[in-house]
Order: C-alpha cells, then sequence, then structure tokens
C-alpha cells in the first residue's frame, strides 16, 4: 500500500493529497491517506479550529502569528502513533508520499524503529518555495525532494491532473472566484463592491456564518458546513473532498462535483479569474483549468515566491496591477492563453509516480 501523508492543517495541503490518491487508484494501486491532526490530541485539534477563528478575523493577526512561530500544532498522542505504526507495519507499507512536513518526524521514527526494511519515501512540495510545515522539519533526508511548482526554478514541474476540460476563455462569464485560501485569510471580502462596480459578478467564498457579504444579484456565497474537518471518514473510512453549496437569492445548491476533484475546481474552470492570495493548491487549480490568478497580499514568504513565479511565467497578475489596466478582460485572457500554452509540456505526476511503482514491481 501506498501511504499518501498530508495535513488538514488547510486545504492547501488536504486537497491535493486527495487529488493525488484518486488518481493513484485509477492507475490500479492500493493507497490511503493520513491526515497528520488525526493524531493529535482531542484539545489541539479544538485549539486549530479558534486559530482558524482568529487568523480569519484579521489577516494583520496571521500574519504576525507566522512572523514570531506562533505554534498551531501539538505532539501527535503516542499511543495514536503507536497505533498508526502497527497499522502500516501489519499492511507492509513501505512507501510514502510526504505532503506535509509535519510527517517527517514521524517517518522517520517508523524508518528507525518499526519498518524492518528500507522505505520508499518522496516529499512532494505543492508550494513553490519552502512552506511552514516544511521550513519546522529541518533538514528531511528521507528521500527525494519533487516539486509541482519551483521558484527556484522557475517552472511548473509537475502536474496533479484531475481530468476537468478547460472551458475555452470566451465561453466563461464574466464571473471573479473571490477567497482567502482554506482559512479565509485576507482581504478578498474588500474587492467585492470593486468587482461588481468593474462589471463582474463573483463567486465568493463564506466561511463562517457571521460572515459580512454585500447583498448583490450578482454575488454568490460558497460555502461548506462549518463543522465540517479534514480529519474526518467516511463510512468507508476514507477522506473526502468538502462538500461546497452555492446560494444566490434565497437558492441553495450543491456543486456536486464528484469523488475525483473539490468542488471549487468546478466553480473556477468557469471564471475568468480567480481573485485570492497565493497559496500553492490556488495556483494548481489555476494552472488545472488554465485560469489566471489576481494576487491580494501573501500570507507569508512562501506565499510571495508563489505569486512571484506565476507573475514571472504570465499566469497571474497583482491586483494593484490589474487595477491600472482598468481590470481589463483582455489582459485575464492573455493570461488565460499563457496558461493553455504551458500545460502540455509539463508530466503528470501520479503518472510517473504510478509508471515507477510498477515498474519496480508494484506497492
Amino acid at each position: 500500500m501506498i501511504a499518501v501523508l498530508t495535513s488538514g492543517m488547510s486545504l492547501g495541503h488536504y486537497t491535493p493529497a486527495l487529488i493525488l490518491a484518486r488518481r493513484l487508484e485509477r492507475a490500479g494501486l492500493p493507497v490511503r491517506t493520513f491526515v497528520h491532526e488525526d493524531l493529535l490530541p482531542e484539545r489541539a485539534r479544538g485549539g486549530i479550529g479558534r486559530a482558524k477563528r482568529a487568523y480569519h478575523g484579521s489577516f494583520r493577526f496571521a500574519l504576525m502569528a507566522q512572523k514570531v512561530g506562533t505554534g498551531i500544532t501539538s505532539e501527535p498522542d503516542p499511543e495514536r502513533v503507536r497505533r498508526l505504526f502497527a497499522a502500516w507495519s501489519a499492511a507492509g507499507v513501505r512507501r510514502f508520499v510526504v505532503m506535509s512536513g509535519y510527517w517527517v518526524a514521524l517517518v522517520r521514527e517508523f524508518a528507525r524503529e518499526h519498518a524492518g526494511g528500507p522505505l520508499d519515501v518522496e516529499l512532494l512540495h505543492v508550494d513553490s518555495g519552502n512552506s511552514p510545515s516544511w521550513a519546522a522539519a529541518g533538514e528531511a533526508e528521507l528521500g527525494p525532494h519533487v516539486w509541482l511548482c519551483s521558484a527556484a526554478e522557475r517552472r511548473v514541474a509537475h502536474t496533479l491532473p484531475t481530468g476537468v476540460e478547460v472551458v475555452p476563455f470566451a465561453d466563461r462569464e464574466p464571473r471573479l472566484v473571490v477567497h482567502g485560501g482554506g482559512w479565509g485569510i485576507g482581504s478578498y471580502r474588500e474587492f467585492l463592491d470593486e468587482g461588481i462596480e468593474r462589471g463582474y459578478a463573483c463567486d465568493v467564498r463564506r466561511y463562517y456564518d457571521d460572515d459580512r457579504i454585500p447583498a448583490h444579484p450578482r454575488i454568490r456565497e460558497l460555502f461548506q458546513p462549518e463543522e465540517w474537518e479534514p480529519w474526518e471518514v467516511d463510512a468507508d473510512g476514507r477522506h473526502a473532498f468538502p462538500a461546497i453549496s452555492v446560494r444566490s437569492g434565497g437558492e441553495v445548491r450543491p456543486v456536486g462535483a464528484g469523488p475525483d476533484h473539490h468542488d471549487m475546481l468546478e466553480l473556477v474552470r468557469g471564471a475568468v479569474a480567480v481573485v485570492s492570495k497565493p497559496g500553492g493548491a490556488t495556483l494548481l487549480d489555476s494552472f488545472e483549468t488554465a485560469t489566471p490568478l489576481v494576487f491580494l497580499a501573501p500570507y507569508g514568504a512562501h506565499e510571495a515566491e508563489n505569486q512571484g513565479l506565476w507573475e514571472h511565467l504570465g499566469f497571474g497578475i497583482s491586483l494593484e496591477a490589474w487595477r491600472a489596466t482598468g481590470c481589463s478582460r483582455e489582459v485575464l485572457e492573455e493570461l488565460h492563453a499563457s496558461l493553455l500554452r504551458a500545460r502540455p509540456g509539463v508530466p503528470s505526476y501520479p503518472e510517473l509516480y504510478a509508471a515507477r511503482v510498477r515498474g519496480e514491481g508494484g506497492a
């Protein structure tokens, strides 16, 4: 079995991990996703929810907390770790794709004390630079580091394909998807009035029931159940994508994208741009759907690297620069064309990984 190790701390690591797992399953490989926070004590998971609320309420506070290294995670519960290692040993797990630095110490411990043989480990980065979980992990000499997008190499190195079709730009409504990443961080709501004044409709993420979203016929609210958490599993023990619903006027409908990709991707593929901070998963959504990004302020140095890469490649533009063009749709179409030109030459990470595993005799 292949273990895909991720974090539910943000959807930016969780969602790509599920996409990878689904693609490996389609390739006929046994795979299971593990979420780091499932190992934490209950009180620690409650602290994550409180931190999300605080960061959502104040971008300034979120930035300050990141700079001073305020910890949100805590040490895993030893009994939960023991049970996990026992399950891995019983299943003969030898292959790991690590997508969060929070797992590094645990995989190192498993390799040292429980594995009973060499492990095959790849360290897969979603952000184009070192995100906080990887920075906290220090030297992670467990296996090769693989980058989906690389700021150092100034390129998109691998894709996580979902199978969605790219919507031609001419067929897209003048609609923007506006969000603040998995935690709803940043000034995304402050843009809504401006977006409407510029002639665009806006699909905006509502993260909490008391979020203030302007009432306007061209604003649709996107929301998921507040109580949903990434470490929850369904009746089959599988992690699932968050279920997004759309509220327009008095009507509510589920997006219902299906089991292989997240609902937000279905909305992004029909938009002319995404207005958001430059998170790593947002870059992946952009590339997969050829949808340009309009950048709000980045959350930390790794997101600043994400933005710099996308601007260098001609896939995105800062909100300030887009404003200088009068929020031109033509500019967005040029960015979309750059994305279209770049997509064919980028290999699929799941296909490369599956081919290697099969060539070595399987999982």
